[in-house]
């Protein structure tokens, strides 16, 4: 019997033919509804504090919009001057060794 034509033959099943590969598919857009609909302030930024992505609750709590402060350092208006350097170093503790940090702090205000 020639199985030059099935495709389940030469590249294993087809993707999303199971009920896991159809859930790991909707995963990202899980993820994002949760991200979106905490009412847990949510930053996202990257290894140098540079804000990726902000959710609603955090804009709710801190007043600042997206287009206020995505692109920018996370240290700079949103962090208190007492409290940056112990920022700075839990940043460094995310980056180097990888740690997931849960914490509570103040931020500032936009008003």
């Amino acid at each position: 019997m020639d199985t030059s034509h099935d495709k389940e033959s030469q590249t294993g099943p087809l993707r999303g033919s199971s009920p896991t590969d159809l859930a790991l598919e909707q995963l990202p857009v899980v993820a994002s509804a949760l991200f979106d609909r905490t009412e847990s302030a949510i930053i996202i930024f990257d290894k140098a504090g540079t804000i990726l992505r902000i959710n609603a609750a955090c804009e709710t709590i801190t007043g600042f919009a997206p287009d206020d402060i995505v692109g920018t350092c996370y240290l700079n208006g949103m962090v208190p001057e007492d409290l940056i350097e112990e920022s700075r170093a839990k940043l460094t503790r995310i980056v180097d060794n990888h740690e997931t940090i849960h914490c509570e702090t103040r931020w500032m205000r936009k008003d």
